[in-house]
């Protein structure tokens, strides 16, 4: 239970009126913090309702999760999904609970699926972002303590050899009505045996409730710590504060409020830094939550008024049970840096005037569950004490002690490479160490996992729809290597860009128009040419395209492109209209013997069609060429036969037959030296094989 939080905010019992519903007397329980109350009377009202109302649904969630019931917090934060005045906060809290609960592969996928509906959602991107833990640096045993109870043991701290923590375990003290169990009170063992039975910690205070976290002066002779006033206010609540008493002769002195803390707003969780000079603490005093304030003591030996720590520290849920390292290095736990369920513990470092951003403290120390109250007298944190409900199945705190275990560390570094830049792509590295699931740490793009000796490691990465995984067992030398894996991705689409330019003074062509089509399904794109002549587009790797580019008084060629790993950048030319300028016109080929306009040649024809369209005044000669096999009146007669079919096909599609004419040249005009009686290769006779245009008048 959060008995780390709430434990201490006790009440006097006050009986509900039977005039009000179930629901409302949950309300009225839920107001006065009896959560346990507040449970049986939700679920009495929300199990024989078919129309749960928002309110109540939210709060019986909100009470399990506070009680750390995650499982049943999870599955009402699921009723609230269906609520849509509380949708977007059941689906948040579903998520959280179930990651706390230990769902974490569900809750992830949970995550990410809201991600994509609400992309710029800041709560759900911080709780995405605060998925990344810091790494291990260090490996520690932890271990819970022998003087550990069946009920709540927490905040413990030491001090003269002692360690001295608070506990609800039977002491004759009465019962507390928020818990059930006996009122907390402070109990000490020695620090050298934890095997000791604990004794009571005797300060002769007056408190009638409960005495929670504590803190010491260094020479032991001056204790702070929290407690219940004696008097209820007329709600019922009983304040919390901070008390103080110092010893003379061994005996603790009767205990006085501390001035800081006397206001009407709770105070908690009081923290003496080593030198004595300065005390944090919490207070709700903003609001609904906990916030750390900081106190100085003054020349004449009384506390200035508490100033709150800077926003970087404190957030809008809960920062408390802070503790000194050292003079300059506070540790503490808050449950509104991750967004996650439950208390995680934080450092922070004062330095020149400032304190630094909290950084969260790595495994073992956090967990899925509360995690608070480290305390250590080693400011390496070598070994040490903190408290944690994570192995409890009731939720009650454990103290557990850990130190430092030194091991051969092992490196592995682990990146996804674009193939096409051959630079590292920034994913997150999904692990699994001997099955504790994490995040790489993440530098430059490449993940940085630290492994011990023999450790198994499985990692895996999701990117694009894409699965990488892999998994390695490390080896007791690794710890002068490091290990590499190298995962390779290659986006199915790449940008290309391309220049316009004249084909005879080479100057870029600008707002040409340029056609994109891509040859297996059709689709076209257009774009046009800035005024340097370029464009760029993005396209499908390994497709073919068909790219043609047009510009008034120009005609040009189309171009086949087929985007491969490497970013191209083409040069489309077109040539200038001018009297008696010969186009060949590439694509426009016939079967053997043959005049027919084929699917091939009625593309190119298609576009010279185009052509004539747009220049409604040119007039053009269509001649065909043969090469020199066969008989020389037959390729005349042949080629005068492929003109004609030439110009039909663009008569037949509306182009004026007085425009037009059509010659055959047959084998009269070879470009190369293929003529009768040489032997030349098939590709050199189709040189000579082509269709042509001239432009005859403008």
């Amino acid at each position: 239970m959060r008995i780390c939080i709430y434990l201490l905010v006790t009440f006097i019992m006050i009986h509900s009126s039977s005039m009000f519903g179930e629901c409302a007397k949950g309300h009225r329980f839920y107001n006065l913090l009896r959560y346990h109350e507040a449970i049986i009377s939700y679920e009495l009202c929300l199990n024989n309702t078919d129309k749960p109302d928002a309110k109540s649904v939210l709060q019986l969630a909100n009470a399990y999760r506070i009680i750390d019931d995650y499982t049943k917090a999870a599955l009402w934060y699921k009723v609230g999904m269906k609520i849509t005045s509380i949708e977007m906060n059941s689906r948040i809290g579903f998520i959280q609970m179930s990651h706390a609960a230990g769902n974490i592969e569900m809750s992830q996928k949970a995550l990410d699926s809201l991600i994509i509906k609400y992309p710029k959602n800041k709560d759900l991107i911080q709780l995405k972002q605060s998925l990344n833990p810091t790494m291990a640096i260090d490996s520690f045993k932890i271990q819970k303590t022998n003087f550990n109870s069946t009920e709540a043991d927490y905040a413990s701290t030491t001090s003269q050899n002692k360690v001295i923590f608070s506990s609800s375990r039977p002491s004759g003290a009465k019962e507390d009505n928020f818990t059930g169990q006996n009122f907390s009170s402070l109990w000490q063992v020695d620090h050298a045996n934890n095997n000791a039975l604990p004794i009571p910690f005797d300060l002769n205070q007056k408190t009638k409730y409960n005495i929670g976290a504590a803190t010491f002066s260094s020479d032991g002779n001056t204790i702070y710590f929290t407690t219940n006033v004696n008097k209820a206010d007329k709600k019922g609540l009983v304040r919390l504060t901070i008390m103080t008493s110092s010893k003379v002769n061994d005996v603790w002195q009767l205990e006085q409020e501390c001035s800081f803390a006397k206001s009407m707003h709770n105070c908690v969780h009081p923290a003496i830094s080593p030198d004595g000079s300065s005390i944090v603490f919490s207070t709700d005093k903003l609001g609904n939550h906990y916030d750390l304030y900081i106190s100085s003591q003054t020349s004449n030996g009384h506390w200035s008024t508490p100033r709150i720590l800077p926003k970087t520290i404190n957030t809008s849920g809960n920062e408390v049970f802070a503790t000194w390292i050292d003079d300059q290095t506070l540790l503490f736990s808050s449950d509104g840096h991750s967004k996650w369920a439950g208390l995680d513990l934080y450092r922070t470092q004062y330095t020149n005037g400032q304190w630094s951003t909290p950084s969260k403290l790595p495994k073992p120390f956090n967990s899925l569950k509360d995690d608070y109250s480290l305390s250590s007298t080693d400011t390496t944190l070598a070994y040490g004490y903190f408290t944690s409900n994570r192995d409890d199945p009731k939720g009650n705190e454990d103290i557990y002690s850990f130190s430092k275990i030194v091991l051969k560390k092992c490196l592995v570094q682990v990146q996804l490479i674009d193939v096409a830049s051959n630079t590292s792509i920034n994913t997150p590295f999904i692990m699994a160490i001997e099955n504790r699931q994490s995040f790489a740490n993440m530098v430059n793009n490449i993940g940085h996992i630290s492994l011990f000796e023999d450790e198994t490691l499985s990692i895996n990465a999701n990117y694009q729809g894409t699965l990488y995984d892999t998994t390695l067992v490390s080896k007791p030398s690794c710890a002068t290597d490091t290990a590499h894996i190298k995962w390779y991705y290659r986006n199915p689409n790449m940008i290309i860009s391309a220049t316009v330019i004249d084909d005879i003074t080479k100057s870029p062509l600008s707002n040409a128009i340029i056609t994109i089509t891509d040859e297996k399904y059709g689709h076209q794109t257009i774009v046009t040419s800035d005024q340097n002549g370029q464009f760029s587009k993005s396209l499908l790797r390994d497709q073919s395209y068909i790219i043609l580019a047009k510009k008034d008084g120009y005609y040009g060629e189309a171009v086949r492109l087929r985007p491969t790993d490497s970013n191209s950048h083409e040069k489309i030319t077109l040539r200038k209209i001018d009297i008696n300028s010969i186009f060949v016109l590439k694509n426009v080929l016939y079967d053997y013997n043959k005049s027919d306009i084929n699917e091939i040649a009625a593309i190119e024809m298609e576009r010279l069609k185009e052509f004539m369209l747009q220049n409604p005044t040119v007039t053009i000669e269509i001649s065909s060429h043969t090469d020199a096999t066969g008989n020389d009146v037959n390729n005349m007669k042949l080629s005068l036969y492929r003109a004609q079919a030439a110009v039909d096909y663009l008569i037949g599609r509306g182009i004026s037959a007085s425009r037009l004419v059509a010659k055959g040249y047959g084998e009269s005009i070879l470009l190369n030296y293929c003529t009768n009686g040489v032997l030349c290769t098939e590709e050199e006779h189709q040189i000579n094989r082509r269709t042509e245009f001239k432009i005859l008048q403008k």
